[in-house]
């Protein structure tokens, strides 16, 4: 049916499109002509090759490696649209890193790297359509929040241009583009006239044609609109005046940036003065603040480099201010603070730094530490580039985005060419301490490859903890982490389980997810019997001892924080107080009724009527 679907979506399109546009190509879309409506030569190539690439590979709109094509094909068709001039090696570069992360949509299953992956390749996909719309693209900061600015709403200008031009100019490339359009509208519009009229003669017929419709209407309105769109963000054209090329930054005066960035320079240098004190020098007095050395370095990671991202944004407005200043005194005083400012950013990094080594010797290695310290190195070659862009006259504004995008595509491919998920779950603690299961247990497919040894770590100490028998806080913490860790696993298995019924279409498909999913089938006793047995025990266990985990449970589940987990397991509701579990085990002995107290509470049941914990030891695993 998928087949006979795309087949009838090329018949009813493409020839009528090859037909109209492509015998017509040198009469339609004269190269040197100036009009705000300017079609390129290749655009029926790229409409062409857009609306076959979603169809065979973009529909349905679901995140997986049929959309990651999709997205890549759509940035090849952009650069096709554009002339030998525009297809410069920064562009092509651009695109060639823009594809490679849209392909990594149905590559990685770590949640992280999906929103970042998905938000890379929209912020790629407008870069080259503004590349696209002008005759050569600048590298230039000014430049480019103004050429965006005009892009975005010079949008909703440009539609009442491609309709008149459309409406005035029959045989000209508009009339002829709209004319497509019709043909292909109306023939739909027939084909579904006269497909109802017949569905209501004959049975067999109609349900046929309601098969069809399921995908077909989707597919045109979505192709129809793709289209459109394209037509209209690919025929923009603005002429930029060389006189723009020299835009200078003149927005603050050198008193309204001058003095505002002494001040930071000054809390910089404060805030440096406490760090050498307590993080690199003596731990001594931190106990005098209420809070221990291991909470200090715990806090403050994130909002650290955050603070360096926002300076060296300072930094880099310093830099454009500094260029178009008139004195050389002014010149050379600005030039002064930047550097200290700079200077001043590396040690905030090295603190940041500091934080993050010594985060990971005291608890491990998480994602937020992972993702910190490749950002960590992004921010020290950003400071590297301004330094340079500060001090070297002969360094230009277009070489300093240029060594942004190096390092940034740097960032973003490094990021997903680990698999950090894979090195969180089997990287040893430090000091002996144990594995965070529940963490573990969060973690994206991409970490498929611990869980065997999460399960039988999480039946280990539980076994553990019923050979000393000591129920206090510590116990209770123990037995809550390997509970909701487990329910966790048992959730994700039912999640990759639920893929294939109904069987998913290979364009939904995640490698990762689909590893997963391989591993879990092939093992059920581990994967499947081993967590819910585990999940019983417990229960089992809490009411014979009458143990009550909520407070536990909603510490692990809601209470603490775990940054850069998006898409944890959507946990069902589960009442976790122990009078719930009484009242759930009086239906192990038929017959009984759960007595309740004063208070409507029900009542621990008798030992004798709740069966012994087994430990799951009957469960054998390979």
């Amino acid at each position: 049916m998928l087949y006979a679907l795309i087949a009838l979506v090329v018949l009813l399109s493409l020839p009528v499109v090859v037909v109209l546009l492509l015998t017509k190509r040198r009469a339609l879309f004269p190269a040197d002509e100036k009009q705000p409506v300017v079609f390129p030569i290749l655009l029926p190539y790229t409409l062409i090759g857009v609306v076959l690439a979603f169809n065979l590979f973009g529909f349905p709109l679901n995140i997986g490696i049929g959309l990651g094509i999709f997205g890549a094909l759509v940035q090849a068709g952009i650069v096709v649209a554009m002339n030998k001039r525009q297809r410069t090696p920064a562009i092509v570069f651009l695109a060639v890193c823009g594809m490679i992360v849209s392909v990594m949509l149905g590559i990685r299953g770590n949640d992280f790297l999906l929103e970042l992956n998905t938000a890379s390749a929209i912020i790629v996909t407008l870069l080259l359509l503004l590349a696209q719309s002008v005759d050569a693209i600048r590298w230039r900061g000014l430049w480019l929040v103004k050429m965006v600015g005009r892009y975005l709403s010079g949008v909703l200008d440009h539609i009442p241009h491609v309709l008149r031009l459309s409406k005035n100019m029959k045989n000209s490339q508009g009339g002829v583009l709209i004319s497509v359009l019709k043909t292909v509208v109306l023939t739909f519009i027939a084909l579904f006239f006269f497909s109802a009229l017949l569905s209501q003669a004959d049975a067999v017929f109609k349900h046929v044609i309601d098969e069809i419709s399921k995908e077909v209407v989707p597919r045109f309105g979505y192709s129809l609109l793709i289209t459109v769109v394209l037509t209209i963000v690919l025929t923009m054209k603005f002429i930029v005046p060389d006189s723009e090329e020299t835009h200078a930054f003149r927005f603050l005066k050198f008193h309204e940036l001058f003095f505002p960035t002494v001040s930071i320079v000054v809390l910089f240098a404060i805030f440096l003065v406490i760090q050498a004190k307590y993080l690199f020098g003596s731990h001594e007095n931190i106990q005098l603040y209420n809070i221990t050395y291991s909470d200090y370095v715990r806090k403050g990671f994130i909002e650290l480099l955050t603070a360096s991202f926002f300076g060296g944004l300072l930094s880099y407005i310093v830099n454009l201010r500094t260029l178009s200043m008139d004195t050389l005194t002014r010149k050379r005083e600005l030039k002064i603070v930047n550097v200290i400012l700079i200077a001043e950013l590396c040690l905030m990094l090295a603190s940041a730094l500091k934080r993050d080594y010594l985060y990971m010797d005291t608890y491990g290695i998480t994602r937020v530490r992972i993702i910190g310290e490749v950002f960590v190195w992004w921010l020290a070659g950003l400071f590297v580039l301004l330094f340079a862009f500060a001090v070297y006259k002969r360094m230009r504004e277009e070489q300093f985005f240029a060594g942004i995008g190096i390092l940034s595509a740097l960032a973003v491919l490094s990021l997903n060419g680990m698999n950090m998920d894979a090195k969180i779950a089997a990287a040893t603690p430090p000091h002996n301490r144990q594995k965070d299961l529940y963490y573990i247990s969060l973690l994206s497919t991409d970490a498929s490859s611990e869980w065997k040894a999460m399960i039988l770590d999480a039946q280990k100490r539980y076994q553990s903890l019923l050979e000393k028998n000591v129920i206090n806080d510590a116990t209770k913490v123990e037995l809550a982490s390997i509970l909701a860790s487990m329910k966790n696993m048992r959730q994700r298995v039912a999640d990759l389980d639920a893929l294939n019924n109904p069987p998913i279409k290979w364009q939904e498909k995640n490698s990762s997810k689909s590893q997963a999913l391989a591993i879990t089938q092939a093992n059920p006793k581990l994967y499947k019997d081993l967590p819910s047995c585990l999940i019983d025990d417990i229960h089992v266990y809490q009411v014979r001892h009458q143990i009550d985990l909520q407070n536990e449970m909603i510490a692990i589940k809601y209470d603490a924080s775990y940054p850069f987990i998006f898409d944890a397991p959507k946990l069902p509701y589960e009442a976790d107080d122990l009078y719930s579990l009484n009242s759930n085990y009086y239906s192990l002995v038929p017959g009984t009724q759960p007595p309740e107290d004063d208070r409507g509470r029900v009542l621990p049941p008798s030992l004798k009527n709740v069966p012994q914990v087994t430990g799951c030891k009957d469960i054998v695993v390979r």
